[in-house]
Formats: C-alpha cells, sequence, structure tokens
C-alpha cells in the first residue's frame, strides 16, 4: 500500500480526545459486534493511517491547539498585569512676558502593576469555562475521528462494489468484441447485411461508453478516497475481492443489549447530548458573570513615574521628580444604561432555550435508535435472501461449467453465467452495505463503535 508521508501534527491530536472521558461517556464493556475491518486487513489499514495523518485528524489537531491557546488566555487574568510607557519630548512655549519663545527637554516615563484580588469569581468561571470549550473540543476531535471511521468503511465497501462493476463491464466488453469480430466476419462473407453490421458497430460503441464511464466513477472514487485517508492513490489491489460475512443472528442480541442500556441512562453516552451538557454549563456561567457586571472589581496596583516640573517662571529651570506608589484599586461601574440587564436577560434564554434542546435531541436521539433497530431487524432479512440467491448463482456457474466442459453448454451461456453472478454478488453486497451503514449509525449514536479501540492510546 502506497501511503503518502504525511507530516505529524504534533502532542495535540496525541491527547485530542482525553477531554472526552470528561463529557461522561462510559468506558464499560461493549457487546461484541464485527466490523468489517475485522475481516479486511486493508481497510484496517486504511482507518488506523487516516486516524493519525488525514488531513481531516490534522485539522482536529490545530483546533485543539486553539481551545489549549485559549485556556492560557482565560488563566492570564488571575496573573499581574505589568505595563510601562515612557517619552522624550521637546516642548517650546511662546509666552507674553518673555521676549523669546523657551524650549525644554523633557523625559517621562511610567511603570505600573495590577493584580486582579476580588472580581466575584468572574475570572474563576471564564477559567472553567475555557477548560470545559476544551473538554468539548475534545469530544468534537473524537466524534469527527468516529464519523470519519464510518465514511472510510462506506467508501471502502462502494470501492468493492464499483471494482466488482467495472470488471462485469469489462467482461460485457469482452463478448461484444467478440459478437462485433464475428459481424464483421460474417460480413466480409456476405452472410451478414450492412445494416445489421452497422447496428453491431453501435451496439460496440455504447458498450464502449459505459465501460469507459464506470471506470473514470471508479477512478474518481479511487481518487477522493486517497485523500479522505491521506494515502498516495490507491490500486486495485488495495481494494479487497470479497465482502465480509455477516452474521446478523449474533448482531441482533448484541444490538437490543445495547439499545435498552443505552434507552436506561441518565445521561446517555451520546457524544452530541454530552456536548450540549457542557454547552449548558457554560451557559450557566455566563448568567452568573452578567450578574456581576456591576460590582466593584478590587485590584492591587503599583508603580513607579517620573516627570519634571519647573520651580519658577523659565520653564528651563526645572526639577525632576520620582513617585513610586502602590495600594488598592477599586473600579466600578455604577451605571450602565440597562446593559448589564439586557445581557443577564440574553443569558438567561439561551440558557433556557439549550435545556430544551437538550431534551429535544435526547428525544430524536431515542426515536433514531427505535427506527434503527427496525431497519436493522429488516434488513438483515435481506441480506439472508441475497446470500442464498449469490449461492444459487455460484452454483448456477459451476454447474454451466460442468456442462461446458462435456461440451453440453455454449460458450455463451457459460459467459452469461458468469455475468449473472456479478450481478447477483453486486446486489448481494449492496445489501450488506445497506446493513452496515445502519449499524455504523446505530453505534455512532451510543458512542458504542468498536473503532474507538482504533484511536490512539490517549484518546480512548
Amino acid at each position: 500500500m502506497l501511503f503518502s508521508s504525511c507530516r505529524s501534527f504534533g502532542r495535540y491530536f496525541v491527547g485530542a480526545v482525553l477531554g472526552a472521558l470528561s463529557l461522561g461517556i462510559s468506558a464499560s464493556a461493549q457487546p461484541a459486534l464485527e466490523m468489517p475491518e475485522d475481516s479486511l486487513p486493508q481497510l484496517r489499514e486504511f482507518i488506523d493511517h487516516a486516524l493519525r495523518q488525514s488531513p481531516r485528524a490534522i485539522v482536529r489537531g490545530f483546533d485543539e491547539a486553539v481551545a489549549d491557546a485559549d485556556l492560557l488566555t482565560a488563566k492570564s487574568a488571575r496573573l499581574p498585569n505589568l505595563s510601562a510607557s515612557a517619552d522624550m519630548v521637546r516642548s517650546e512655549e511662546d509666552r507674553g512676558d518673555f521676549s523669546e519663545p523657551q524650549t525644554a527637554d523633557k523625559v517621562y516615563y511610567r511603570v505600573s502593576m495590577s493584580q486582579p484580588i476580588y472580581h466575584w469569581g468572574v475570572i474563576s468561571r471564564n477559567i472553567q469555562n475555557a477548560k470545559i470549550r476544551r473538554d468539548i473540543e475534545a469530544g468534537r476531535t473524537r466524534q469527527a475521528m468516529l464519523t470519519m471511521v464510518n465514511e472510510i468503511r462506506r467508501k471502502y465497501l462502494e470501492l468493492m462494489i464499483q471494482k466488482k462493476v467495472v470488471e462485469r463491464y469489462r467482461f460485457s466488453m469482452q463478448l461484444v468484441d467478440e459478437k462485433l469480430a464475428d459481424a464483421e466476419e460474417k460480413r466480409r462473407l456476405n452472410t451478414l447485411s450492412e445494416g445489421e453490421l452497422q447496428a453491431q458497430r453501435q451496439s460496440h460503441k455504447r458498450s464502449l461508453v459505459g465501460v469507459r464511464y464506470q471506470e473514470d466513477g471508479y477512478m474518481v472514487a479511487k481518487s477522493m478516497f486517497s485523500r479522505m485517508v491521506g494515502v498516495d492513490l490507491i490500486t486495485d489491489d488495495d481494494i479487497a475481492d470479497e465482502f465480509p460475512e455477516l452474521n446478523t443472528e449474533d448482531d441482533a442480541a448484541a444490538i437490543e443489549s445495547l439499545a435498552l442500556r443505552f434507552k436506561s441512562m441518565a445521561d446517555p453516552t451520546n457524544l452530541d447530548l454530552q456536548i450540549q451538557l457542557k454547552e449548558l454549563e457554560i451557559k450557566q456561567k455566563e448568567l452568573k458573570n452578567a450578574k456581576m457586571s456591576l460590582r466593584p472589581r478590587v485590584n492591587a496596583i503599583a508603580g513607579l513615574t517620573q516627570d519634571e516640573q519647573s520651580y519658577s517662571a523659565n520653564i528651563g529651570n526645572r526639577y525632576e521628580y520620582q513617585s513610586l506608589y502602590a495600594g488598592i484599586g477599586v473600579y466600578w461601574t455604577i451605571w450602565d444604561g440597562f446593559a448589564s440587564r439586557g445581557a443577564v436577560r440574553a443569558s438567561l434564554n439561551r440558557m433556557r432555550a439549550a435545556e430544551v434542546n437538550y431534551e429535544s435531541t435526547k428525544n430524536r436521539i431515542f426515536d433514531d435508535i427505535d427506527s434503527l433497530e427496525r431497519q436493522l431487524d429488516y434488513r438483515s432479512m435481506e441480506v439472508s435472501v441475497e446470500d442464498e440467491e449469490l449461492v444459487i448463482a455460484r452454483n448456477h456457474l459451476n454447474y454451466t461449467q460442468q456442462r461446458f466442459d462435456r461440451g453440453e453448454a455454449s460458450e455463451n451461456e457459460l459467459s452469461q453465467a458468469r455475468i449473472n453472478l456479478l450481478e447477483r454478488w453486486g446486489g448481494t453486497m449492496t445489501a450488506r452495505m445497506g446493513y452496515w451503514e445502519r449499524l455504523f449509525h446505530f453505534l455512532s449514536l451510543m458512542d458504542a463503535d468498536p473503532a474507538a479501540d482504533l484511536l490512539p492510546a490517549n484518546s480512548r
């Protein structure tokens, strides 16, 4: 497999999903469910690479870095603030009691320090909110990576189907080539009319267009998959030939167990819900901060200043003086024109909206899980039917091959049996993929995807 050399995005993704654990996600054992990558080593290798060096993983690493930087900014509000300024000026005064303008050079400087002492908990709550936002970004990283895993699975399975479709079209094209060659030979022998030959040529052109269309779509799909995973353009050898078989009967018990456990949780382990709970916590703290906006802030202050003054009418006769000071500063916005009242109302309504959204999302997820359970049930029946028909098609090909070897079947019958098997293979694989897509979605709603074990060790 040709992996591109994509640079690492550093420590941020290595610990990208640590905060997801603080979102309350359960780490208890999950009922066993077999995923496609368990029997497709090529797919597992793609997933493992994408979780570390795909463009999406790298971008999430940068998002984690931004959250870390925002936390650092929030913490800095607790530390002393040191500032300094200096001016060197030449002044000129044109006074009526002097015959000529008076000039002087002056130097001013000021060094000051301010340390927050009591801000009614506003700074502490801002730091807590920054920590929560960092945890939210970690949860979003986990969510994004698992979503990407599902996309990789789906795209890879689609590539497997497309590979077989192209194979079927190419095989059919060989038959069309043979028919055209036979028609041209018959025309040469004058046993076929010119009109019938032209019809055969048109059929050949249409078949060729169909093959080119399928080949181009297959090439585009491989290119898009390669970019998503972060590897060089994959080849046909990187795409498996046989679809993994499904054991839907064993899956059914695990699916039912997962659904029952999820619905019994007070705070379900859905990443969207856990993130919404954290966002609600942020809004609660923002409401408290809004209520403190008109209260006085107390800081410790200290500083050193230098200035110059004249001690006579002549500004050239001046002296420097320095002032060193320390004390307590109180900063109090007494009236802000109802701005704080508006901020409180806005924060309160945002908090209430978040509460309603949480309950609405929770109910929707429960409905989705119920719906997916039903879909998985009848999709498993569909897979069973398609598997049986695939067995029938294989047996028919074997039987036709035996008849052909005995001279009882024509080459055309054997070719048609092969085409029928390829078509049936496509239908069976499409049914299996439809089942898996719903299983992927079902597991993602409960954050129960076994792919979480493929995440970097510090991110599970």
